[in-house]
């Protein structure tokens, strides 16, 4: 077999016996491999994220709340 994008060939067929004991094609058993191994997406912080947390903390540098709070 020969290397594939810069992966050596006994790596390769390893991944080729691994999918085929689970019946499955070289490029689904990656795909899962993959998938499952990557993290989670993090949810991106938008505008309405700012405002919110912006109108929620907007006393948290007057000293005197700041003071009464503790």
């Amino acid at each position: 077999m020969e290397p594939s994008h810069g992966i050596g060939g006994g790596r390769m067929k390893r991944v080729d016996v691994h999918a085929a004991q689970l019946g499955l094609s070289r490029n689904e058993y990656l795909r899962r491999l993959i998938t499952q191994r990557l993290p989670a997406a993090q949810p991106r912080t938008t505008v309405d994220d700012l405002q919110r947390s912006a109108e929620r903390f907007k006393d948290a540098l007057d000293s005197q709340v700041m003071d009464n709070a503790w």
